[in-house]
């Protein structure tokens, strides 16, 4: 993993992906899932980018809004794991 914040790297994946509907920058605390950025399908995609990139374990469990609804949370629970060891 490079040295960038987990927010930068996966805004930068979500540009990348999801040209069709999203914009030059992401608002961290804007809703995925109300912007329609984020959907069940995209959702699969972003947790294997997570886990990958960040070689972190995200547990079923996890995949909830709570942790993937904007980028500040994707970023809090991929600290939080890369903190704890998990």
């Amino acid at each position: 993993m490079a040295d960038s914040a987990p927010l930068t790297v996966i805004a930068e994946f979500i540009r990348r992906e999801r040209p069709d509907v999203v914009g030059a920058r992401i608002d961290p605390a804007a809703s995925l899932i109300d912007g329609g950025v984020l959907d069940s399908m995209f959702l699969i995609q972003l947790v294997a980018f997570v886990e990958q990139q960040f070689a972190v374990s995200v547990a079923p469990e996890e995949v909830s809004p709570d942790n993937f609804e904007s980028l500040e949370r994707m970023d809090r629970l991929i600290r939080g794991k890369l903190a704890g060891g998990r």
